[in-house]
Protein backbone atom coordinates (compact mmCIF):
# COMPACT_ATOMS: atom_id res chain seq x y z
CA UNK A 1 0.00 0.00 0.00
CA UNK A 2 1.43 3.74 -1.03
CA UNK A 3 0.66 6.52 0.76
CA UNK A 4 1.87 10.01 -0.63
CA UNK A 5 3.57 12.04 2.33
CA UNK A 6 3.60 15.82 3.03
CA UNK A 7 6.74 17.12 4.47
CA UNK A 8 6.26 19.35 7.52
CA UNK A 9 9.63 20.55 8.78
CA UNK A 10 12.77 18.73 10.06
CA UNK A 11 14.41 19.55 13.29
CA UNK A 12 17.60 19.02 14.94
CA UNK A 13 19.29 18.53 18.60
CA UNK A 14 22.51 19.80 19.22
CA UNK A 15 25.68 19.74 21.61
CA UNK A 16 28.43 22.07 22.10
CA UNK A 17 29.97 23.20 20.27
CA UNK A 18 26.82 24.10 18.29
CA UNK A 19 26.44 24.88 14.75
CA UNK A 20 27.16 28.19 13.08
CA UNK A 21 23.94 27.43 10.72
CA UNK A 22 21.96 24.38 9.34
CA UNK A 23 19.95 24.24 5.89
CA UNK A 24 18.09 21.50 5.73
CA UNK A 25 17.42 20.71 1.67
CA UNK A 26 16.05 17.67 -0.87
CA UNK A 27 18.17 16.95 -3.68
CA UNK A 28 15.57 15.42 -6.22
CA UNK A 29 17.56 13.06 -8.71
CA UNK A 30 15.73 11.99 -12.30
CA UNK A 31 17.69 9.71 -14.05
CA UNK A 32 20.10 6.53 -13.61
CA UNK A 33 22.60 6.37 -10.60
CA UNK A 34 24.34 4.44 -7.78
CA UNK A 35 21.35 5.71 -5.64
CA UNK A 36 21.26 7.80 -3.04
CA UNK A 37 23.94 7.67 0.23
CA UNK A 38 22.49 6.95 3.78
CA UNK A 39 25.47 9.57 5.37
CA UNK A 40 28.14 11.09 2.97
CA UNK A 41 30.31 14.14 4.20
CA UNK A 42 31.42 16.53 1.57
CA UNK A 43 32.68 20.14 2.00
CA UNK A 44 30.81 22.97 0.01
CA UNK A 45 26.93 23.31 -0.40
CA UNK A 46 25.53 20.49 -2.74
CA UNK A 47 23.82 22.89 -5.12
CA UNK A 48 27.03 24.96 -5.65
CA UNK A 49 28.84 21.42 -6.44
CA UNK A 50 29.35 21.16 -10.14
CA UNK A 51 29.24 17.17 -10.13
CA UNK A 52 26.60 17.65 -8.30
CA UNK A 53 24.20 20.18 -9.80
CA UNK A 54 23.36 18.08 -13.10
CA UNK A 55 20.28 18.81 -14.98
CA UNK A 56 19.35 15.56 -13.61
CA UNK A 57 19.46 16.91 -10.10
CA UNK A 58 17.57 19.94 -8.65
CA UNK A 59 17.77 21.00 -4.92
CA UNK A 60 14.46 22.22 -3.07
CA UNK A 61 15.02 24.84 -0.04
CA UNK A 62 11.29 25.26 0.73
CA UNK A 63 10.37 21.84 2.58
CA UNK A 64 7.36 22.62 4.27
CA UNK A 65 4.30 21.12 2.10
CA UNK A 66 6.47 19.45 -0.51
CA UNK A 67 4.56 15.94 -1.31
CA UNK A 68 6.75 12.57 -1.81
CA UNK A 69 5.18 10.35 -3.48
CA UNK A 70 7.41 7.35 -4.30
CA UNK A 71 6.85 4.13 -2.89
CA UNK A 72 9.40 2.66 -0.33
CA UNK A 73 9.32 -0.74 -2.24
CA UNK A 74 11.45 0.92 -4.89
CA UNK A 75 13.87 2.08 -2.17
CA UNK A 76 14.71 -1.59 -1.57
CA UNK A 77 18.02 -2.56 -2.53
CA UNK A 78 18.91 1.10 -3.64
CA UNK A 79 16.97 3.35 -5.89
CA UNK A 80 18.90 3.45 -9.13
CA UNK A 81 16.65 5.77 -10.67
CA UNK A 82 14.61 8.39 -9.42
CA UNK A 83 14.75 9.39 -5.95
CA UNK A 84 14.67 11.98 -3.21
CA UNK A 85 16.90 12.55 -0.26
CA UNK A 86 17.21 14.73 2.52
CA UNK A 87 20.42 16.60 3.32
CA UNK A 88 21.12 18.49 5.99
CA UNK A 89 24.40 21.28 5.39
CA UNK A 90 26.00 22.36 8.28
CA UNK A 91 28.58 24.92 9.20
CA UNK A 92 30.50 24.75 11.78
CA UNK A 93 32.96 27.85 13.40
CA UNK A 94 36.29 27.30 14.37
CA UNK A 95 35.61 25.12 17.62
CA UNK A 96 33.39 22.69 15.16
CA UNK A 97 30.07 21.50 14.93
CA UNK A 98 27.92 19.09 16.86
CA UNK A 99 24.75 17.22 15.81
CA UNK A 100 23.47 14.96 18.00
CA UNK A 101 20.57 14.00 16.30
CA UNK A 102 17.99 14.98 13.51
CA UNK A 103 13.58 14.13 13.39
CA UNK A 104 11.63 14.75 9.90
CA UNK A 105 7.93 15.84 10.41
CA UNK A 106 5.45 14.55 7.98
CA UNK A 107 1.90 13.51 7.22
CA UNK A 108 0.21 10.69 5.70
CA UNK A 109 -3.14 10.68 5.24
CA UNK A 110 -4.31 13.32 7.29
CA UNK A 111 -2.26 12.10 10.08
CA UNK A 112 1.27 14.20 11.75
CA UNK A 113 4.39 11.31 12.00
CA UNK A 114 7.75 11.97 12.87
CA UNK A 115 10.86 9.62 11.91
CA UNK A 116 13.75 10.44 14.47
CA UNK A 117 17.39 9.69 12.97
CA UNK A 118 19.37 8.80 15.55
CA UNK A 119 22.98 9.35 13.86
CA UNK A 120 25.29 12.08 15.17
CA UNK A 121 27.15 14.31 12.95
CA UNK A 122 30.55 15.82 14.32
CA UNK A 123 32.59 18.58 12.16
CA UNK A 124 35.99 19.16 13.46
CA UNK A 125 36.41 22.94 13.24
CA UNK A 126 39.97 24.83 12.27
CA UNK A 127 40.92 25.38 16.35
CA UNK A 128 40.87 21.67 15.92
CA UNK A 129 44.53 20.18 15.24
CA UNK A 130 44.42 16.43 16.37
CA UNK A 131 41.60 13.88 18.03
CA UNK A 132 41.58 15.03 22.26
CA UNK A 133 42.40 11.22 23.78
CA UNK A 134 40.30 12.32 26.53
CA UNK A 135 36.96 12.85 24.13
CA UNK A 136 36.41 9.33 22.86
CA UNK A 137 33.65 10.66 21.49
CA UNK A 138 35.37 12.63 18.76
CA UNK A 139 36.46 11.41 15.56
CA UNK A 140 39.94 11.83 13.72
CA UNK A 141 39.94 15.15 11.70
Amino acid sequence: MNYEIQLTSVDWETADPKPVGVVPALRVYQGESDGPSPFVGLLGKPWEDEDLSTGATTFIHDLAGYHIDQPCEELDGGAKNDFTELILVMEAGPEGADITRFGINYTAKGRPYRLNIENRSIMCGTAISQRPEDHPGYSDC
